[in-house]
């Protein structure tokens, strides 16, 4: 079994085979040669030489063996790790993936965000060029305007405001045959116009006049209501009662006055509570000033029954500087004082109201002047 392994035992056999041509075999232990003896020893000699030979090559085997399952440990291990490798870049992968997505989306949504704010401001612009045009359109009230009106109206202004309304449409209406001429002062360049009314027995009267001062100068007289009464001889006492906040959009400011009026024997005084609304650069004109005041009511100056509750049904003025030095004034008023005996000899006198304000306003001017030179 082992010459396929080892060239001794061939050489043996070959040795064996020459002996037995020449030797005759023989029976039973005593005949044994020493050839033979030698062939037993070197046989197992052999044997134990191959045995140990097999146990090497067996050993080297599994060695070999076991290295090679190192080796296909180690490259299996290498390829689970470059699998866990290669997984964690396909994961970091999807996630950087993922992040983008999401930050495009985030970035996509912030600009839908942007389209849509943009969108609803442009909304929101529109509806206020729509809320606009129709208050251009729609207001209630369009100015009376003619060739010759004192105040010059856009052909496309309208207003909301009542008084405002009423008082230019007043200093506007021209004077027809139902005007008639109460007061010609040409010394003083004074003209007061009366109207007589179905409304009420108290007259209407227009005023046309002009002073030789600024427009400045004739506010700032006017409005200083502590300098008025060294000047204004039509009242006893003019007392400011509150500034009125400014609403929104308003183009006009707003206050409110007492006044008390000395009437002659055996009549009652007569006091009013009015408001006064001043629009200043009247329709862009800074040189003008346009006023309205009427009645009103309020808590710290309640109605008694002396003196007797005037009702200013209707007042105001239109002053307009033409010059550096010369102001025309316009003056409005409808002032029922309540006289219920007397009306005729009332609106007899009424005109001189007007007239005598006007000249007491010029000596406050002058004493405005002086006082501050």
């Amino acid at each position: 079994m082992y010459s396929h392994r080892n060239s001794d035992i061939s050489n043996l056999f070959i040795k064996l085979f020459e002996h037995t041509r020449i030797i005759k075999p023989l029976q039973g232990d005593n005949y044994k040669i020493p050839f033979y003896k030698e062939i037993e020893i070197n046989s197992n000699e052999i044997n134990i030489n191959n045995s140990t030979q097999i146990k090497i090559v067996k050993k080297e085997e599994e060695k070999k063996e076991e290295e090679k399952k190192e080796e296909d440990k180690k490259e299996e291990d290498k390829k689970e790790e470059d699998k866990k490798e290669e997984d964690k870049k396909e994961e970091e992968k999807k996630v950087e993936e993922k992040i983008e997505e999401e930050k495009k989306e985030e970035e996509k949504k912030e600009e839908e965000k942007k389209e849509e704010e943009k969108k609803e401001e442009e909304k929101k612009e529109q509806e206020k060029k729509e809320e606009i045009k129709p208050k251009i359109i729609e207001k209630k009230y369009k100015l009376p305007s003619f060739s010759n009106s004192i105040i010059k109206i856009p052909s496309n202004y309208s207003t909301d405001d009542e008084d405002e309304y009423n008082i230019v449409s007043l200093i506007n209406s021209p004077l027809d045959k139902n005007w008639k001429l109460a007061i010609n002062d040409e010394k003083n360049n004074i003209k007061v116009y009366k109207k007589e009314l179905t409304t009420t027995n108290a007259l209407l009267l227009k005023t046309y006049s002009s002073l030789s001062y600024s427009l400045k100068t004739i506010m700032e007289v006017l409005e200083d209501y502590d300098f008025r009464m060294k000047w204004d001889k039509t009242f006893k006492t003019i007392t400011l009662v509150e500034r009125l906040p400014k609403k929104n959009n308003e183009s006009f400011t707003s206050l409110i006055n007492y006044s008390y009026m000395k009437f002659p024997f055996p009549m009652t005084d007569r006091d009013f509570l009015q408001k006064h609304k001043t629009w200043k650069n009247y329709l862009g004109n800074e040189k003008s000033v346009l006023s309205h005041n009427k009645s009103t009511t309020h808590e710290k100056y309640p109605e008694k029954s002396k003196p007797i509750r005037a009702e200013m049904i209707i007042g105001g003025f239109y002053f307009e500087q033409i010059k550096d030095n010369l102001t025309n004034i316009y003056l409005i008023n409808n002032a029922d004082v309540k006289a219920t005996t007397g009306i005729s000899i009332i609106n007899s006198k009424a005109p001189e109201s007007p007239k005598n304000f006007i000249l007491c306003l010029r000596n406050g001017c002058e004493m405005w002047i002086k006082g501050k030179k």
